[in-house]
């Protein structure tokens, strides 16, 4: 894949719908009298992957008169909060679902106010906050940025066999964004998180930008080490390194860890729109 970028500001995308890890964001929804559909049962793939049927698009029968206000506008189609509840039950596992009217005065959800594990969703928010201080003239589309052995962190990153067999990378920020976004490379976001500032950086642009409720994580190295039970050393970066400390921890010591994180995500956002906490 590859990205095109013009002349317009960086930022000035629109969204309509995001996916969280865990949940489902805001999504556009066409308003309509229909009866609900009886959600079918989640089909699982042979990789592991789940497929849940989500049955007939709701649509309207007729448009509303031209100079009259949309009926949809201010409440859901009738049948569509059970049909909503339907699906969220069917999925496996603990998972949040919201639904809103993005030109109108509804939303559903269900566990809509509850904060979800982001992971490698957390990049899009890494990417928007140096786009928005390109758009602001603090970074530069070309700007170059230098990756050595101690900015490699761990899991998915392909740019460390390059950074290893050549000592050192120098990337623009355009690759590091495409690298970051389009191979989920945990070394070329870290490299963007320090580039624009940080994690008080990302943190500022989501308030500044009132994204809702979303926490932003003290970056991929110490998130999971944290979430591990360890503290981060840069010798993890190494090899396998990482995953043999976390396997020398006594499993109590690691169950605790993962059991505070996915009770208090540091990097959790909830599926409804609301203020971040």
């Amino acid at each position: 894949m590859t990205f095109r970028f013009s002349r317009k500001p960086m930022l000035a995308v629109v969204v309509s719908a995001a996916v969280l890890a865990g949940c489902v964001s805001s999504a556009a929804i066409v308003p309509t009298p229909r009866a609900a559909v009886p959600a079918k049962q989640p089909v699982r793939s042979d990789s592991g992957s789940v497929t849940v049927p989500i049955g007939a698009p709701v649509r309207s029968a007729l448009p509303a008169p031209r100079g009259t206000l949309d009926p949809g506008f201010r409440r859901a189609p009738a049948g569509l909060s059970d049909r909503i509840a339907q699906l969220w039950r069917a999925f496996p596992g603990k998972t949040g679902i919201a639904v809103q009217r993005i030109d109108g005065e509804w939303s559903l959800s269900q566990r809509g106010d509850e904060l979800f594990p982001q992971q490698s969703v957390s990049k899009l928010w890494v990417t928007l906050a140096v786009l928005d201080a390109v758009d602001n003239g603090r970074i530069a589309m070309d700007q170059r940025v230098r990756i050595g052995p101690e900015d490699l962190t761990l899991f998915h990153q392909p740019l460390a066999a390059r950074v290893r067999s050549e000592g050192s990378v120098t990337m623009s920020v355009r690759d590091l964004i495409e690298t970051a976004i389009t191979h989920s490379d945990n070394t070329a976001n870290d490299s963007l998180l320090r580039t624009v500032g940080g994690p008080e950086a990302v943190r500022r642009f989501i308030s500044k930008k009132d994204l809702g409720s979303i926490r932003f994580g003290p970056g991929e190295r110490l998130l999971q080490a944290g979430t591990a039970g360890l503290t981060w050393q840069q010798s993890y970066s190494i090899g396998r390194n990482f995953e043999s400390a976390r396997a020398a921890l006594p499993p109590s010591t690691r169950q605790t860890a993962m059991n505070n994180y996915l009770a208090n995500p540091v990097d959790g956002a909830s599926p409804r729109r609301s203020r971040a906490r």
